[in-house]
């Protein structure tokens, strides 16, 4: 449930296996590279350690913060140092977004439900995400190819291998699952900084818009039915909001199972 487009993915790794082979470059992923380890190092340092650190600031001061010389200076080295195990931010980037997916915690066995496994395999990554408020975007545009990654698209796609559907759709129905959970956490965590910059509690925010609400939307003949939510809605939770979205998008999948098996029955 990273980035679902596993297909593109493999295309390209085919494609850049060939241009590897051809040119002698080095490889472009970052797993796919052995760092170089330097003799006689105090302190010892390793990929584990850099990345650790790297978490440890991105968790505490945002993914901003996150710089080669910042992460040198927490583990007490030069920034050179760094440089014999990873060569450049971006490979810092893909091994922190690897290294908290292994957080996760597979069932095991499997529920043989496949609904049950794909709603606690959304709500476990939701949970990581959470707990590392970087990890939802960064994961968004980056190829999560590490071990923990493969491990997260192989449980998924074993899953959703129940429905007997084709290739493709089981790739755009995993897909689909990974952009919808990325999404609502983005979405839950750029509310709750908002609320943080402003400086005000839940309550506080509400009662200082309220007037404008009542002014603008509810008194205003411009939106009827919007105000009408406004005055009669109840506010659901976070995670009943996840789970009732999540409810939605696998009852469209069952929709969809049920009409590929009525085309081969027809065929």
């Amino acid at each position: 449930m990273p980035n679902g487009d596993m297909l593109s993915l493999m295309n390209k790794a085919k494609t850049e296996t060939r241009s590897l082979s051809e040119t002698g470059h080095a490889p472009g992923i970052i797993w796919a590279r052995e760092p170089r380890r330097k003799q006689g190092q105090h302190p010892p340092l390793s990929r584990e350690h850099i990345v650790h650190a790297a978490i440890e600031i991105a968790d505490a001061e945002g993914i901003q913060a996150l710089s080669i010389r910042r992460m040198a200076a927490k583990l007490g080295v030069s920034t050179m140092a760094l440089y014999w195990y990873v060569e450049s931010k971006e490979d810092v980037f893909d091994l922190m977004v690897d290294a908290v997916y292994a957080e996760m915690a597979f069932p095991l066995p499997s529920s043989e439900s496949w609904r049950t496994d794909c709603m606690m395999l959304a709500t476990q990554v939701r949970k990581v995400m959470r707990s590392h408020p970087w990890l939802a975007s960064l994961s968004s545009n980056r190829p999560l190819l590490g071990p923990n990654a493969l491990k997260l698209h192989e449980y998924l796609l074993v899953t959703l291998s129940a429905l007997a559907l084709d290739k493709s759709m089981t790739l755009a129905i995993a897909e689909m699952i990974g952009v919808y959970v990325r999404g609502f956490v983005q979405k839950e965590l750029g509310e709750a900084g908002a609320r943080r910059r402003s400086g005000l509690s839940e309550d506080e925010w509400r009662a200082s818009v309220a007037p404008y609400i009542q002014k603008q939307v509810i008194e205003s003949p411009y939106y009827p039915h919007l105000a009408q939510f406004f005055l009669h809605a109840k506010e659901w939770d976070d995670d009943k909001r996840f789970t009732f979205g999540l409810t939605c998008l696998l009852d469209g999948v069952v929709t969809q199972v049920l009409q590929a098996r009525e085309k081969e029955q027809d065929q």
